[in-house]
């Protein structure tokens, strides 16, 4: 198995990560795992989009007992609605900050942003955004995004083929055959790997069918 440098980190440990069910985060999980550490993986529900909470959750609940290691998966750890979706932003320290409020301790918060994800030219603010917790909380774990240097392919690519089967992207609020639906991460999936059967699922969604 193929290791993203930028998850080697020395000696055992503790790693929270935020979990969609989707691939990059999933991916995380996989490699930390392999390489050792401890990690707890919580998901963020989104209030008003019921059908992606159902697909990501669905798709946590099969993925949950595959993973072999120190593994844990604490469930649902905040809720929230996003009514202003154009403060993406914003809505990403919303994240983290349930993640820190809902975490036990760890070293380190893992997020999945990875190689052309759009928040990536906002990320310098994130960062400081989520530093300007540390004097709230008597302890702030590192925050780290381990595949900022890694496409989706190479991660499709070294995930796990029990793994591969059951992950979800779809961010439609409603149930839309997949090989149509037009929501962002639909069309990347798409357009990244469009061949037939390359990926199946045991959800609704998502199966890429050309």
């Amino acid at each position: 198995m193929q290791r993203v440098k930028e998850l080697l980190i020395v000696g055992k440990k503790s790693v929270f990560v935020l979990w969609s069910g989707g691939l990059d985060s999933t991916y995380m999980i996989q490699q930390y795992l392999a390489l050792g550490h401890t990690v707890r993986a919580g998901y963020v529900e989104i209030l008003n989009n019921t059908e992606k909470t159902v697909r990501e959750l669905k798709a946590i609940e099969c993925m949950t007992p595959l993973f072999k290691g120190d593994f844990s998966y604490v469930g649902v750890v905040g809720k929230y609605s996003i009514e202003t979706p154009e403060n993406y932003v914003f809505n990403q320290v919303t994240n983290l900050f349930i993640a820190l409020h809902s975490v036990q301790r760890c070293d380190m918060i893992a997020i999945g942003y990875c190689m052309n994800d759009d928040i990536l030219g906002w990320l310098g603010d994130v960062k400081k955004a989520y530093l300007a917790f540390k004097p709230l909380v008597n302890h702030l774990p590192k925050l780290t995004f381990p595949l900022l240097k890694t496409s989706k392919v190479e991660s499709m690519g070294n995930l796990a083929p029990e793994l591969s089967h059951h992950i979800t992207w779809c961010e439609a609020e409603a149930v839309i055959s997949p090989d149509t639906c037009e929501c962002v991460p639909c069309r990347r999936m798409r357009n990244t790997f469009p061949y037939k059967n390359k990926l199946t699922s045991t959800q609704d969604q998502p199966i890429i069918v050309t």
